[in-house]
Order: structure tokens, then C-alpha cells, then sequence
């Protein structure tokens, strides 16, 4: 075996290499809310070893953050105008609007089929209580109650406090997938979907803006 067929099958196992990691890496989706004073919430996507914060966006080093733009106002000509070139779904029948709730019935399933994954998580860490002691101890009452029938994913912790007057704790729940699971579904959904008819009503609204109907 020649110098040029090695370096040839060593790009070829590296792309191979590179390509089951892509498809079949977990990814984790997980969203973290933490309950205070206020309520704040923070998502993310971790694929080993990668991380990404969705949200909150944070600048990037030696970056300030842009402030924020001023909205100007509009005057009545421009409202009106921006009004027209809305789409107008008042030209719907019974017949799309059936599409159109068969889509969501679809993207519904998909959720549902994702979340019936083992591969998900719920951890909350909770204390405090409410203004009345008395719902306080109905809603210990009850966490002892759904506790011994949550499944292992799902760890939920409460400590009551009768006279805190306000309940806090973080909340962190997720998903794990994988690209090929992602993209297998993606491909169910999209074969399911009247594509023609989905077209045929974006050019009726699309004609209806354009328009100004």
C-alpha cells in the first residue's frame, strides 16, 4: 500500500469518525429556572464537549452590548400600510383551518414522541411556602403525595417554610437526543405534511396582502 492510498484511508476513517459523532452524539437541551425575588430563566445546548447558552445571549469578550434601539413612532398612513401587508387569515375556510390544526395535531406528536424518550429530566429544588399556612401544608401534603409515584427522572424536593410568605428554588429540566433521532422525526413530519395545499394557501394569502384586501 502506497503513501497516497494511507493518507487516503486516514481522511476516510477521520470522516467516518467524525460523522457517527455528529449523528449520534447525545445532545442535551436543558432549561434552568431559578424562582427569588424574581424569575429568571436560562437555556442551553451541551454536546460533549461542546456548550452553548442560548439564553440569555452573553456578549462576547472586549464587546459591549448594543443599547437598545428607540422605536419610532408611526404615523397613521404607515400603521395602515403596515396593516396590509399582514397576512390576512379572515380568508381561511373550514377546509384550512382543518389543514392547519391537522399540522399542529402533527408537531404535537412529535413533542409527545420525543418526551416519551427515557432520556429526559426534571429536577426541582423548591422551599418556602405561600401567604396562608394552611395552603402551605396542603401543597407539603400533597408533594408527599405524588412523590413515591414519579418516575426516576423526575426528583422533586420541597421544603416548607410557613413563614416565608413566598416559595424559592431552582428548576431544571431537559432533554436528551440525538441529531439522527432529530432528523429521523423531522423527516416523519414533513412527509406528513400537504405540502400543496400548505403552498396553495401561502399564495392565496400572499395575492390577499399583496393586494391590500
Amino acid at each position: 500500500m502506497g503513501l497516497f492510498e494511507s493518507i487516503l484511508l486516514i481522511i476516510l476513517g477521520v470522516l467516518l469518525l467524525l460523522s457517527f459523532y455528529l449523528l449520534f452524539i447525545p445532545v442535551t437541551i436543558q432549561l434552568t429556572v431559578l424562582i427569588n425575588e424574581k424569575i429568571t430563566a436560562s437555556s442551553s445546548v451541551r454536546a460533549f464537549p461542546f456548550k452553548r447558552l442560548l439564553y440569555p445571549r452573553t456578549p462576547k469578550p472586549g464587546k459591549t452590548p448594543k443599547p437598545p434601539k428607540k422605536k419610532k413612532e408611526k404615523s397613521e398612513e404607515e400603521s395602515q400600510l403596515g396593516r396590509k401587508k399582514r397576512f390576512d387569515f379572515s380568508v381561511l375556510n373550514r377546509s384550512d383551518i382543518g389543514m392547519l390544526l391537522g399540522m399542529a395535531g402533527e408537531v404535537l406528536k412529535l413533542l409527545g414522541r420525543l418526551l416519551k424518550s427515557p432520556d429526559y429530566f426534571l429536577v426541582a429544588d423548591l422551599a418556602g411556602g405561600t401567604e396562608e399556612p394552611d395552603i402551605t401544608g396542603q401543597l407539603y401534603g400533597a408533594y408527599h403525595a405524588i412523590r413515591p409515584n414519579l418516575p426516576t427522572a423526575i426528583r422533586i424536593s420541597y421544603a416548607p417554610d410557613y413563614l416565608a410568605g413566598r416559595i424559592n428554588g431552582n428548576i431544571s429540566c431537559g432533554l436528551v437526543v440525538t441529531v439522527i433521532g432529530l432528523v429521523k422525526e423531522l423527516v416523519i413530519i414533513i412527509y406528513r405534511l400537504p405540502k400543496i395545499r400548505l403552498f396553495k394557501l401561502y399564495r392565496k394569502l400572499k395575492v390577499r396582502r399583496k393586494h391590500g384586501k
